[in-house]
């Protein structure tokens, strides 16, 4: 009789969590020990070791529950932590149960790793403590093929190259600024590309960084428009928290690559937002730096809205008429005129 790969492997897999679940106690951590099984399986090409998935269970269960592995003696694991777990044979011993798995270069061709980190695929995109009208629009979105393949394209460079912000960050602009209380969109081009740097807002840098030059001509104007200080600290969240939407345009980078994620698919994702903010909110100001930004004021309404834009803060072009576009002192008389509270620019 002719065996079925697939079906093969997915029996392994329901076992491999039933496994993780009895020990771990707990479905999620379960879960996040296949996920990484498999994670491990796609980097070595597809192949499924049963070194490598004794290891992870070891080094996933051991800190958590090592009485209780040592008490039940379902895995063959050293007696000394941190000891190398050593399988000479090519299986996983599950309950007493061998289940082999081969070396075959069948799995490689099989969509089980799609399947595995679905889940973590899923997480790239939906972040619980968004607002509901930011959840919908991302629901909405993750149903079309372009957000489909772009989730898989980022789950596999996340998990084999470094990718800037944190995934845990990519929807930091969405969930620091509410839909409801957007007053201000601030649009950027796509995140910094060094370490420590991005963290989901546009311009904004983490404190502890040197001041990108784009952020420090940012923060000139800032200080010759309204006669402030300027700012020691370069993180924009304050900006963020009061409605001021620091929104990139593509929300992921490669390190050391700028724009190598401009064509994946996140362009769409942050047009379908500024559709959705010019359609659905009032008198709300569009920051626009720079031709990259400009291309989107076909996305707004300028007899609902007030679009401030000139040219982008770098050092190539600030001098052109970003300096004196006095972008600041215009938000806030625009927000006062409708009766809504201006912004407090001041950052420490």
């Amino acid at each position: 009789m002719e065996l079925n790969i697939e079906e093969i492997v997915d029996q392994f897999s329901e076992k491999l969590l039933r496994y993780a679940d009895s020990i771990l106690c707990n479905r999620q951590d379960a879960e996040d020990v296949v996920q990484e099984v498999f994670m491990t399986a796609h980097q070595n090409g597809g192949r499924f070791d049963g070194r490598h998935l004794s290891a992870w269970l070891y080094k996933m269960t051991y800190n958590s529950s090592i009485d209780k592995i040592r008490k039940r003696r379902i895995l063959p694991f050293a007696e000394v932590p941190g000891q190398r777990v050593s399988v000479t044979s090519k299986s996983l011993i599950l309950r007493e149960e061998v289940v082999h798995v081969g070396f075959d270069q069948r799995f490689a061709k099989l969509n089980l790793v799609r399947r595995a980190y679905q889940k973590k695929g899923e997480s790239l995109m939906k972040q619980s403590n968004l607002c509901e009208k930011w959840q919908a629009l991302i629901a909405t979105e993750n149903q079309k093929p372009y957000m489909q393949a772009l989730k898989q394209q980022l789950l596999a460079e996340y998990n084999s190259r470094t990718v800037y912000p944190p995934h845990t960050e990519i929807m930091k602009a969405l969930e620091v600024t509410p839909f409801d209380q957007v007053k201000v969109v601030i649009l950027g081009q796509d995140p910094y590309h060094g370490p420590g740097q991005a963290h989901g807002l546009s311009f904004s840098v983490l404190n502890g960084n040197r001041t990108p030059p784009s952020l420090l001509n940012i923060f000139k104007e800032l200080s010759d428009d309204l006669g402030v200080s300027r700012p020691t600290e370069t993180d924009l969240t304050p900006w963020a928290k009061q409605g001021v939407l620091l929104l990139n345009t593509t929300l992921t980078v490669l390190a050391g690559a700028p724009m190598s994620h401009a064509n994946l698919g996140w362009e769409i994702f942050t047009d379908e937002i500024l559709k959705a903010i010019d359609n659905q909110l009032e008198n709300v100001v569009f920051i626009l730096w720079g031709s990259h930004a400009q291309k989107k004021i076909r996305f707004i309404n300028p007899d609902k809205h007030l679009i401030i834009k000139s040219t982008h803060p770098s050092p190539l072009s600030a001098h052109r008429g970003f300096f004196g576009s006095k972008p600041f002192s215009k938000t806030n008389d625009y927000l006062k005129s409708k009766n809504i509270l201006p912004v407090n620019w001041q950052l420490k």
